[in-house]
């Protein structure tokens, strides 16, 4: 299966991937207003939907001058997700499981 291998600093925080479904890797910035505890705020995302759930690898806060690198790889198995939603067909959630040492997305 592709899987994206992900480092921070040189750091491998995961392989994630789906055997079917969307698989979604990416860095959101936001600027906050006045009177914020920070004028922007940096995040790594790790993620994907397969079925009818959103399963996540990575969400952390990033800081200038980090180094993130994607790399496309082929694997039998991801690591586990630390997180699973299960979702209903409108995209309400049902159930949000912490699953940290699961193997439950092969």
């Amino acid at each position: 299966m592709i899987c994206y291998e992900v480092l921070h600093n040189g750091e491998r925080l995961c392989v994630a991937g789906v055997p079917s479904g969307v698989l979604v890797a990416g860095l959101t910035w936001g600027s906050h207003g006045e009177g914020a505890d920070s004028p922007w705020s940096l995040d790594l995302r790790v993620g994907g939907l397969t079925e009818n759930t959103h399963v996540d690898w990575v969400l952390q806060p990033l800081r200038v001058g980090d180094e993130v690198a994607f790399r496309i790889v082929e694997a039998e198995k991801s690591d586990p997700p630390v997180d699973l939603s299960l979702r209903t067909r409108c995209g309400h959630t049902i159930q949000t499981l912490k699953c940290r040492g699961s193997t439950m997305v092969s």
